[in-house]
């Protein structure tokens, strides 16, 4: 009897330590999804914001050629523009050079802001 004894509790230890190697491997696959995944949804989310600026300025600028200054600025609820005279303009946006930015306040709320140049309008 003392063989069986020690038979099942070989096949305990070995069961044991399968349960923990899948358990392991579980976790470690799980935390690189997440990585993976959270990594490319921040990517993308960049990407599509940004080309969706770029596209909207692009828009804007051809209408603006056509009508001049009196063209209406970007006004939606997820976009907002503005002239660089305008007293609406936020002060922590007001002095960014060209190109599209990235900004984070104290409340960590992030908002994407597109600086561009316009010449040539009336």
């Amino acid at each position: 009897m003392a063989e069986v004894t020690d038979l099942q509790f070989l096949t305990d230890s070995f069961r044991a330590r399968i349960l923990l190697t899948l358990i392991l491997f579980t976790v470690a696959i799980s935390l690189f999804y997440t990585s993976l995944v959270s990594t490319l949804i921040y990517e993308v989310e960049d990407r599509v914001l940004k080309q969706h600026l770029e596209n909207e300025m692009v828009r804007f600028l051809t209408q603006a050629e056509q009508t001049g200054k009196n063209t209406p600025l970007p006004s939606t609820s997820y976009l907002q523009g503005f002239w660089q005279d305008d007293p609406a303009l936020p002060e922590t946006i007001k002095n960014y050079p060209l190109g599209y930015h990235e900004v984070m306040d104290k409340l960590y709320h992030e908002e994407h802001v597109l600086v561009s140049e316009m010449s040539g309008l009336n």
